[in-house]
């Protein structure tokens, strides 16, 4: 089962994997860490430690919901630009 993290709920969303592995911040960006590869978040202002919480939060919160709840919104203190 594939369960995925929603950022900008208004357009333009970003969506990604919540197999995250890790999240850090690294050079004011957010960074996740997933087995294959790693993905940094732009934000238009710099990742904060709340931002960090929040996508660890949302990453166990979205686990704990059944399989027809696949996603969970996350809004960070910036707006997300971007996904790489």
């Amino acid at each position: 089962m594939e369960k995925f993290i929603v950022f900008n709920e208004s357009s333009p969303k970003f969506i990604v994997s919540a197999d995250v592995i890790f999240a850090e911040i690294v050079s004011n960006d957010l960074k996740l860490s997933y087995h294959d590869k790693q993905v940094v978040v732009q934000q238009t202002g710099n990742a904060t430690a709340a931002d960090l919480a929040k996508v660890n939060d949302a990453i166990a919160s979205v686990w704990s919901q059944g399989y027809t709840e696949a996603s969970i919104p996350v809004t960070l203190s910036t707006a997300v630009t971007g996904v790489s």
